[in-house]
């Protein structure tokens, strides 16, 4: 390359704006191409968040290590992405709900702070963080319930899968084999007529096949009305536990 043209290219000058404007931002590419990337970042993160929720509900303190060895025996890859889509559904619209909210009000905020007579970097420096809260705010309207779905997701049937290997090992010795039985509900919301009903059409007439010795009841509040955890509908007051207690101790009389 000659010295002439060295110093053309020196010549040369690049203009940059002082300031990135929201109008000079290609929105297309900026809500669908940073909601792709960040859901891939979610991807490979997931299974980490997936073992955390699981560890913060565990009765007993479990490795992460072990945790993740017994989730890929028992539920395979699927266990570490429960809850995944319902996830990346949030993604576009807590993203538009964010960047809408933040520079609506770091317009409205700028003018008035402006207009009130202070500086310009006063005025910005407001403008920004009110700008800030409300968006974060605006997201989590999106996120909050979203993130609530996709946690209730990730511990489905967590505790299950852990304790089969141990249950299994005790329900096929010593005649109790086939007397084992779980009653799951496809919907949430069952009251005291379900309770009852399977209890009397499933629960007993098994439990009286197999005549036990004596019963042991676990008083969990699962099923209780109000209970974030069961979303069953169960009166406490009501005649699933006087009913249940009855004919338990009709089938050791």
């Amino acid at each position: 390359m000659s010295l002439g043209t060295a110093e053309d290219d020196s010549g040369t000058e690049i203009h940059v704006p002082a300031d990135i404007d929201w109008e000079m931002l290609d929105k297309s590419k900026f809500f669908f191409l940073g909601a792709a990337l960040f859901s891939g970042v979610s991807g490979m993160l997931y299974p980490i968040v997936v073992l955390k929720t699981r560890k913060q509900v565990l009765v007993n303190d479990m490795p992460c290590l072990k945790l993740a060895v017994s989730i890929s025996r028992h539920e395979g890859c699927r266990g570490f992405y429960k809850g995944f889509g319902t996830s990346l559904m949030g993604t576009i619209p807590a993203r538009a709900l964010y960047m809408g909210a933040l520079e609506m009000t770091k317009s409205n905020v700028g003018c008035v702070t402006v207009k009130m007579g202070l500086s310009e970097a006063k005025a910005a420096a407001i403008a920004n963080a009110a700008a800030g809260l409300s968006a974060a705010m605006a997201a989590q309207l999106v996120w909050t319930p979203i993130d609530v779905v996709s946690q209730r997701l990730m511990v489905q049937g967590g505790n299950s899968a852990h304790t089969s290997a141990l249950t299994n090992k005790y329900v096929d010795s010593m005649g109790g084999e086939g007397y084992c039985v779980n009653v799951p509900w496809s919907r949430g919301g069952v009251s005291d007529n379900d309770y009852i009903f399977s209890f009397e059409h499933i629960v007993f007439p098994i439990a009286r096949e197999f005549a036990p010795d004596f019963t042991i009841f676990s008083a969990g509040f699962d099923a209780a009305r109000g209970d974030p955890l069961g979303c069953c509908d169960v009166y406490p007051a009501a005649s699933v536990p006087r009913l249940s207690n009855r004919k338990l101790q009709q089938l050791c009389a």
